[in-house]
């Protein structure tokens, strides 16, 4: 079960063979574009793509990025019931715009204040109900749960306390993929997986490398 800041990855190809007159910049002559899921959705498909079984919850906004990103996860198989739609919030979309194989500029559409509160408790609901409850002797019906957090208001603190208290109460293991600022959220998890670079902020050790850490 992946839970976390769904995206939609939108691409902008093209080429370059003159810089504007209005400023110096490259134009981009556009030959293609593309959409991709993002974030936490990026997790699940991964999962799927290596013909693994998955659930996903997370945000989207009542817009056509976030339909796109609907239909797609249902095209994998995904169930739609944990998809949350916030009417205030805008489905987080990443445009990068590539130029013979060099990205050129990334422009992002996003709110990053925290869900509602009303929202957070329907993911933990949703969650719940697919961990099961040991007090209830409903059958836990995931193996793992993945919190995908990219710091874009869908991962709070709370949320996250409750989540990791209802895994542990079922025996479920947890992976977590953190941002630095939100480190001390996942302290008990099973795994943890920051980057080469997460890490070295974390431990407070830049320029220093990992070993013995």
């Amino acid at each position: 079960l992946v839970v976390g800041d769904l995206m939609v990855d939108h691409y902008i190809w093209g080429n370059v063979s003159r810089i504007s007159p209005e400023a110096p910049v490259p134009v981009v002559e556009v030959t293609a574009e593309s959409l991709r899921p993002g974030g936490a959705a990026n997790v699940f498909s991964n999962i799927v793509a290596l013909d693994g079984r998955a659930e996903i919850c997370g945000v989207i906004g009542p817009d056509e990025p976030g339909r796109w990103l609907l239909e797609e996860l249902k095209r994998c198989g995904a169930g739609i019931e944990g998809l949350v739609t916030e009417d205030s919030r805008p489905t987080i979309q990443k445009t990068r715009i590539v130029a013979h194989s060099q990205q050129v500029v990334r422009y992002d559409r996003e709110i990053r204040q925290p869900i509602s509160t009303s929202t957070q408790k329907r993911i933990f609901e949703f969650v719940r109900d697919h961990i099961g409850s040991s007090t209830s002797g409903v059958t836990s019906r995931c193996d793992c749960l993945v919190i995908s957090d990219y710091s874009k208001g869908v991962i709070t603190q709370a949320l996250t306390k409750d989540l990791l208290h209802l895994a542990k109460q079922n025996g479920v293991h947890t992976i977590a993929d953190p941002k630095v600022s939100h480190m001390d959220y996942y302290r008990g998890v099973t795994v943890i997986t920051p980057n080469h670079l997460e890490a070295s902020e974390a431990s407070g050790r830049m320029g220093e490398g990992l070993q013995g850490i």
